[in-house]
């Protein structure tokens, strides 16, 4: 009876694993076709591809509009190459994450509270939703979720560290010198200060 339960537990234990193996296949093919694997992780909370490319498109889309709008004698006399757009997109990723992780650890729980009292002001605001698709090629939600919450979770921590006298951007470069980044990339590297291309 003994070896008749040991033979079905281990029998059990295979197909256990089998099926989880098997699962983990399915769910990293899911991850990957849909973009949301980590492409970057900023002291263990991960940055998806999706919105990084989302942002990086974002950037391009903004970059070509504003160089459209400007006369000959304004354009930049050169061009910033993909890789140093990428780069500058990631930069701002990883300091936005930086920035939210700082803010949740300076300002605790009314930190959601303080950022939608700062955001809500904006929430009808039709020209500004046009504005996210002409100007970003993105919907309003996306805006809001990449470039109107992390602003303002900033402007918060920096009003914080101004009423205790304390220096915002002083505080910012040790953070990001400290901060444990992981760019899961060959083409890029993290200085502690910023991204660079390889």
């Amino acid at each position: 009876m003994k070896e008749k339960i040991k033979h079905i537990a281990k029998e059990y234990k295979l197909k256990l694993i089998l099926g989880a193996l098997v699962l983990a296949v399915i769910l990293g093919i899911g991850l990957v076709s849909l973009n949301r694997y980590p492409i970057v992780t900023v002291n263990g909370s991960p940055i998806s591809a999706n919105r990084f490319w989302r942002n990086y498109k974002g950037a391009v889309k903004y970059y070509e509009g504003a160089k459209k709008s400007m006369s000959p004698d304004q354009l930049p006399t050169s061009t910033p190459s993909s890789m140093e757009m990428q780069a500058e997109v990631m930069t701002q990723l990883i300091e936005a994450e930086l920035i939210s992780q700082g803010a949740e650890k300076e300002i605790g729980k009314d930190l959601d509270f303080l950022v939608q009292n700062k955001i809500s002001r904006y929430e009808n605001n039709q020209s500004l939703a046009q504005a996210a698709g002409s100007l970003y090629g993105m919907t309003y939600q996306e805006f809001q979720d990449e470039v109107m919450i992390p602003q303002a979770e900033k402007e918060i921590l920096v009003g914080r560290f101004y009423m205790s006298g304390d220096n915002f951007e002083e505080w910012f470069r040790e953070l990001k010198k400290s901060a444990s980044v992981n760019i899961f990339s060959k083409g890029f590297r993290w200085d502690g200060e910023r991204v660079r291309p390889n």
